[in-house]
């Protein structure tokens, strides 16, 4: 392992030798994914402007449109990623309920498939009550 020299002092940062708990071992991982998820997002959303597109602009005007759906976005990136590291994220449950996974009989292939919820749109009438 290298040495680990702090700025301010320049001297050596001697560690203890201890191990790290699962819970301190998985705030490392879950901080590490958030980092890595926030940083890819910063570098999609920089190519996204390149080509042209308002997503994620911090122009409020401009990026409001599609402000809700790259929220979504990036709440599955992060739950997906997560997953990788066996930790937990809410989306995770979204996805449980929206995505099947089937197969293809003629092909013997996996696909996944998204099951959109049902919506029933409720519409309030004015006037009489109609009995």
């Amino acid at each position: 392992m290298g040495e680990v020299i702090d700025f301010k002092t320049r001297q050596k940062v001697k560690f203890k030798n201890e191990k790290m708990s699962k819970k301190e071992q998985d705030e490392g991982l879950r901080s590490y994914a958030n980092s890595m998820v926030d940083d890819y997002m910063v570098r999609l959303i920089h190519e996204w402007q390149h080509e042209g597109l308002s997503i994620g602009s911090t122009k409020w005007q401009n990026s409001k449109r599609t402000f809700k759906e790259l929220g979504f976005f990036i709440e599955a990136l992060r739950a997906l990623v997560l997953k990788e590291f066996n930790l937990k994220h809410p989306m995770q449950d979204v996805v449980k309920d929206m995505m099947k996974i089937m197969k293809d009989p003629k092909t013997n292939k996996y696909f996944s498939q998204i099951q959109y919820p049902k919506v029933e749109k409720t519409i309030e009438f004015e006037g009489d009550d109609l009995k």
